[in-house]
């Protein structure tokens, strides 16, 4: 028999890279080997002056509905 725990997470810790050579703004989850792309492209030039709560926002928005799933693909 296999048991599931879930785990709920409060608080995601991350990195910022903005880089406006490549057009490109992601972050990095604390641990995660790979990041989550925000805005790239045209994207990234109409965002221009993002906000923390953009970002945040943005965040929470690719993160989806299993947040604990695209996470973990992170890691791989």
């Amino acid at each position: 028999m296999i048991l599931t725990i879930p785990i709920i997470i409060s608080e995601i810790e991350f990195t910022i890279s903005d880089s406006p050579y490549k057009k490109t703004v992601q972050v990095f989850i604390k641990g995660c080997s790979k990041g989550l792309t925000l805005w790239s492209g045209a994207s990234y030039d109409a965002i221009g002056d993002y906000t923390q709560e953009q970002v945040d926002m943005r965040v929470l928005e690719l993160l989806g509905d299993n947040p604990s799933q695209k996470i973990k693909d992170l890691y791989s």
